[in-house]
């Protein structure tokens, strides 16, 4: 125990019993058999064990709150550094910027509330790996939400495409929803199953492949307005972009 001592020193966290670090370091065995995680090097374990160690802490202290109405848990990323984290993050800052007229959205009648997974307008969540395509996965899942509200059908469609073929966004190293929009005005969205998704930049096959969705309008809620986004909601599934490297995220 004395090395996970060591650790915890070096992390910033107080003496845990030994108890707690016991059960800490089973988690990280479990955590490296899990994703197939390897290391070199001894340091390199000890220290991704004090990434892993240092998330335990903040999930602990998160779940710790009674107010809360979610749990947190370890994933993937949990022995990550933030920097490495960021590093796949989807929203640049040189796409950051609104490039479209906010849209006037009827606020008065708001449903008190809805939700698209229940509606059959949602697919079930997806792992982007370590490409920064989130904006592709929002856009591409809201205008498959979209199709299903007007015909009843919920496609699974293509973020690949968007990764490889929007050339106004930057594919893994990020883009913007509305430019996903304006490409798909312009080019039909291919089925993932057509078009599948590889975590990384390639050269578009759109033109090679027979698309079946695109878009004829979208809009955009007016900043810092929570009715707008709620009315926005009430009308289908919406992007919304979180800074996600922020914790307890």
């Amino acid at each position: 125990m004395h090395f996970l001592k060591h650790i915890l020193a070096f992390v910033g966290i107080k003496h845990q019993s030994d108890k707690y670090l016991e059960a800490v370091h089973n988690k990280f065995s479990e955590h490296v058999s899990k994703y197939g995680l390897s290391f070199g090097t001894t340091e390199e374990y000890e220290f991704r064990l004090a990434q892993f160690i240092k998330y335990d802490d903040d999930i602990n202290k998160i779940n710790a709150n009674g107010d809360n109405t979610f749990v947190a848990g370890h994933n993937q990323f949990s022995s990550w550094t933030e920097t490495e984290f960021k590093s796949m993050l989807g929203r640049k800052k040189n796409t950051s910027k609104r490039v479209e007229d906010e849209t006037d959205i009827d606020v008065s009648t708001l449903p008190k509330s809805v939700d698209w997974r229940t509606k059959g307008a949602v697919n079930p969540v997806q792992d982007q790996a370590r490409c920064g395509s989130c904006w592709a996965f929002a856009s591409t899942a809201a205008i498959e939400g979209a199709h299903a509200i007007l015909t009843g059908k919920l496609p699974k469609l293509a973020e690949q495409q968007l990764v490889d073929c929007d050339t106004r966004s930057s594919g893994c190293q990020g883009g913007l929803e509305v430019f996903a929009y304006k490409y798909a005005e312009k080019h039909a969205m291919d089925s993932e199953a057509d078009y599948p998704y590889t975590g990384k930049d390639g050269s578009c096959l759109s033109k090679k492949k027979t698309g079946t969705v695109k878009v004829t309008t979208y809009m955009q809620p007016k900043s810092g307005s929570v009715a707008s986004l709620k009315a926005s909601i009430a009308k289908g599934p919406t992007t919304v972009a979180v800074d996600a490297a922020a914790r307890p995220w």
